[in-house]
């Protein structure tokens, strides 16, 4: 079932890209520069972001902003505006990025170190774009921090409770803020290392799309900052609910997840799905074809193949001797890293020597298989045509009658199959054409969109003679076709085998390569509006409102740090004062003397749970016991509870027990409150006075 589900996401985004191809032109389709145009959208946010920090005061966050947004409308407004809808453009085209490699296999073996680092570059760019809505310190960021603080509470490494430092407006100090800044500008700078870990075995990185498609993404941030200018919401105060606001749903979709959910549960799904997503290269690993081998004796260090190479497999290594075994003076010799190596072939049809071959495919095998495959076509009117086939660009099955290896319904034409256009290497056009083939086409992804990343293209380069090994120029290319193709245009590409066939018999003279698709001015208006459709979710869903609490209830919270009594009581000062004593006796006595810290070292300094019960109206509504904290249990007891009441006044009873004793109670608050809607009451412990107060 999971290999039937990844079939027919393939074919959605195959049918993706056909239509992007005719809309956009196969070599400026948006998917193909996905992680580009996402790397293109942070360098946006870099520029906007220095503007923005010139102006950011850690004292005043909020005003400051303010001040940007509204004084300076004309330009730190759009800014601000341009930061927020780039940030949301770098998550759109990054997760479906994601989803593009991973639904195309593009994601295992010699590609998982660049799965795993997008994996954690992705959850990097959601860590600084939640501290980012921070920094403004408004209704939208209290939710963000308050929610955060719960969640990261769960975890039993932090001294204090996080949520409790935003319990109170005046526990909210600069340090916060100067910690969020320091977060949000190191992050991206940190992004820059793991993106060249993401990218550091891959040769020849894409990393900025074409010049259109960026031009055509600026004028759309651009639209979006004139149209919908990003303001802040009101300030934040710690005294008041938050319930409906608008939040953006690139960055905060699993809010409302935290929001709603328990913690622990909330930890499951995240943790776990993280998890998924970074060991997928390894739960499904189909055997490995072997590995490209080098022939030394025929390898002369020419580099080819260490230039073609899509994932830097192929490294030049100096020679011990400094002559090949031939007696021929070269410095270098090729090496394969065969844990590298995505037997994709391209190697070999850049190497001009016959130094690089596979165990179950050499290419004296390729070239015997051609002899005998042309041999065996039955004499006929209709020409004999041999066509390489790379294995992504087709759908084999309907196509090639297995039995034959020739094409459906087309006795005269025979099928090589290779695992990538790149791995042809011209010669074998030239052998199939003097060996009695009429023609031969060769069928390959689509231009921009080799499963391989460039086999398409170095073959395209070598036909040309722009890129060795190239075509001998008395080679009749009149004979020779190329096709791009997914595999979704199987049937397409039958058409264009059946119409160089008539070519062919009919000693039509056309070009061997199809014609490039020229842009007008007409398409690339409806290009930009075709690419203004992902805007207009952003548009949508960068402000969506949604409720977390209901705006008419009221909040009680109780925030109280307090240490429970030591379970083996040790007066330490007691103690250290007769240790005093009986060294300066010693010392008077003897002229020598030394203290003893063992009995004050053996003294546990452990302490019992807090224990508290809460009634509101009689209703019991918390029975608790809170472990100490330290990795001894020698630290306070963190209690932080929320509660949810009808506005009105109430009638509360809390009691406390901070030493072993079962029945009675240390600590008790009776009293009433009154709630308002829309209001936090905040209940705390005074360790002067031992006593529960009500905080204002």
């Amino acid at each position: 079932m999971y290999q039937n589900l990844l079939l027919y996401g393939r074919k959605g985004v195959l049918a993706a890209e056909d239509i992007a191809d005719r809309i956009f032109t196969p070599r400026y389709n948006p998917f193909h520069y996905l992680g580009a145009i996402a790397l293109f959208c942070l360098w946006l946010l870099l520029i906007s972001g220095v503007y923005l920090f010139i102006f950011y005061e850690i004292g005043a966050p909020y005003k400051s902003i303010k001040y940007i947004t509204e004084e300076q409308w004309y330009l730190g407004g759009i800014i601000r505006s341009i930061h927020r809808y780039a940030a949301d453009g770098m998550v759109v085209a990054a997760i479906l990025h994601l989803l593009h490699v991973y639904l195309t296999d593009r994601y295992r073996r010699w590609r998982w170190i660049a799965w795993v680092s997008g994996i954690i570059l992705l959850g990097a760019l959601w860590v600084t774009g939640v501290v980012g809505y921070w920094m403004v310190w408004d209704q939208r960021a209290q939710m963000i921090a308050d929610v955060t603080a719960r969640f990261l509470d769960y975890l039993p490494i932090f001294g204090e409770s996080l949520s409790m430092s935003f319990s109170n407006n005046s526990l909210i100090t600069n340090l916060f803020f100067f910690v969020a800044l320091f977060i949000h500008i190191m992050v991206p700078i940190l992004l820059f290392i793991a993106l060249w870990i993401h990218v550091m075995r891959i040769s020849k990185p894409i990393i900025n799309p074409p010049k259109i498609i960026a031009a055509i993404i600026v004028c759309i941030i651009i639209g979006l900052a004139v149209l919908k200018p990003v303001t802040s919401l009101l300030s934040a105060d710690a005294n008041k609910t938050i319930s409906k606001i608008g939040i953006d749903w690139f960055y905060l979709f699993f809010y409302p997840m935290l929001n709603a959910m328990p913690t622990w549960l909330s930890w499951v799904i995240i943790a776990g799905s993280a998890l998924i997503l970074t060991i997928l290269p390894w739960l499904i690993r189909p055997e490995k074809p072997a590995p490209a081998e080098i022939i030394k004796d025929n390898c002369t260090g020419c580099s080819q193949c260490f230039e073609d190479c899509p994932y830097e497999a192929i490294h030049m290594m100096p020679l011990r001797n400094g002559k090949q075994t031939n007696g021929k003076p070269y410095d270098l010799e090729a090496v394969v890293i065969p844990k590298r190596c995505a037997s994709c072939g391209i190697c070999v049809g850049s190497c001009n020597f016959n130094a690089v071959n596979f165990p179950d495919k050499t290419e004296k095998g390729i070239l015997t298989e051609i002899t005998e495959k042309i041999a065996r076509v039955k004499p006929s009117k209709e020409p004999v045509l041999l066509g390489f086939i790379c294995s992504y660009s087709a759908d084999l099955h309907k196509i090639i009658n297995p039995a034959t290896s020739a094409i459906k319904d087309m006795p005269n034409i025979i099928a090589v199959t290779l695992p990538c256009a790149g791995m042809i290497n011209p010669s074998w056009i030239e052998h199939a054409l003097n060996t009695g083939a009429d023609g031969v086409f060769v069928c390959g992804c689509q231009v921009g969109d080799c499963h391989y990343r460039f086999g398409n293209k170095w073959l395209e380069e070598r036909l040309l003679g722009y890129r060795l090994p190239i075509l001998r120029h008395a080679v009749d290319k009149s004979r020779i076709r190329i096709f791009w193709h997914s595999a979704l245009q199987t049937e397409d590409l039958l058409g264009k085998i059946r119409a160089f066939q008539e070519d062919i018999k009919n000693k039509r003279q056309k070009e061997f390569l199809p014609k490039a698709i020229t842009v007008s001015k007409a398409r690339l208006v409806f290009s930009s509006i075709i690419l203004s459709i992902p805007a207009v979710f952003v548009f949508l869903f960068s402000d969506a409102g949604y409720l977390f609490s209901n705006p008419n209830d009221s909040l009680l919270k109780l925030s109280i740090k307090h240490a429970g009594k030591r379970i083996v009581e040790c007066d330490e000062a007691a103690m250290l004062a007769e240790e005093a004593k009986k060294y300066s006796e010693q010392l008077k006595e003897t002229g020598m003397a030394q203290m003893s810290l063992s009995k004050l070292g053996a003294c546990s300094r452990e302490r019992h749970p807090v224990y508290i019960e809460m009634y509101v109206d009689n209703d019991k509504k918390l029975a608790n016991n809170y472990m100490p904290g330290g990795w001894k249990n020698d630290g306070a007891s963190f209690i932080y509870e929320k509660f949810v009441l009808k506005p009105g006044n109430h009638r509360l009873l809390i009691r406390m027990r901070d030493t072993k004793d079962g029945e009675r109670f240390d600590y008790t608050f009776e009293g009433s409150i009154e709630s308002k809607a829309g209001y936090i009451t905040v209940i705390d412990f005074d360790e002067r006075s031992k006593k529960f107060f009500v905080r204002r």
